[in-house]
């Protein structure tokens, strides 16, 4: 089994007296919480999707090593391009509603980080969607019409930043002292304004906050508009590859709705 392959690699870190329980929330790996009689851990072993998914193992890794010291990055106790073993963090709600500001300083943070020692492939979503287009079943014609507008429109940045791309209350661990920001999986240097409208959408953060936040963000709100329907053509693309069994349209039917007019 391969949890008791990765058991055994991680024995001299483990006790022997230890217990392991499945957590189920996660919609790519598998998720357990080891408890030793001194310690408690987060083991994520990674999902065989993760090519599919356009996840890089390696960029994640390089990533996570580069950011080592930053005190809001919960830095793994021993990693490898299958497994990641970090401490287990007791959180508590991360409640966007009061704390925009937060998240804003947050942003800005990860967005601040000198990546001129960073090698790692970049992540244009144009390439992202592309890539999960190739592994999606038969889809709306209409939605793709849609979409290769926006796709056409958009152009990479020059000036790239790092990026998380995955910013959802999920991926926040609050603790009564820190914010650490989690999941790695789809970091890398990308184009701020995408990222920026990732965390928009993955919290669902409604217009007098997002006001707010592009405020403190020094982001006008019209440079958003033409990123929002990429990002959200990329979260349906990203269900219809990882649960290819469900039906999208409603997704789809709404994002027409929403964007097919702007054509």
């Amino acid at each position: 089994m391969l949890l008791d392959k990765f058991l055994e690699e991680l024995s001299p870190i483990l006790t022997d007296n230890f217990s392991i329980t499945r957590h189920e929330a996660c919609l790519t790996n598998a998720l357990y919480q080891i408890k030793t009689n001194n310690n408690r851990y987060a083991l994520r072993i990674n999902s065989a999707h993760a090519e599919r998914l356009g996840i890089n193992r390696i960029r994640e890794l390089t990533i996570l090593e580069h950011i080592h010291d930053q005190n809001w990055s919960l830095q793994p106790v021993a990693k490898s391009l299958e497994f990641l073993l970090t401490p287990w963090v007791e959180t508590k709600r991360f409640d966007i509603s009061n704390q925009i500001n937060e998240l804003s300083l947050l942003i800005r943070a990860v967005h601040n980080v000198n990546t001129t020692l960073l090698d790692v492939p970049h992540l244009n979503i144009n390439e992202q969607i592309e890539h999960l287009l190739k592994h999606c079943k038969q889809l709306d014609h209409a939605f793709l019409t849609c979409l290769d507008t926006y796709r056409n429109a958009y152009q990479f940045p020059t000036i790239t930043t790092l990026c998380h791309h995955d910013w959802h209350s999920g991926n926040l661990l609050q603790t009564d002292t820190q914010l650490y920001l989690n999941d790695w999986e789809y970091a890398a240097l990308g184009d701020p304004l995408v990222d920026i409208v990732c965390a928009l959408q993955g919290f669902d953060i409604k217009e007098e906050l997002t006001a707010i936040l592009l405020s403190q963000l020094n982001i006008e709100a019209e440079a958003t508009f033409p990123i929002q329907p990429l990002v959200a053509a990329m979260s349906i693309l990203w269900y219809q590859v990882r649960f290819p069994e469900q039906t999208q349209e409603a997704k789809i039917q709404s994002f027409l709705q929403c964007w097919g007019s702007s054509r």
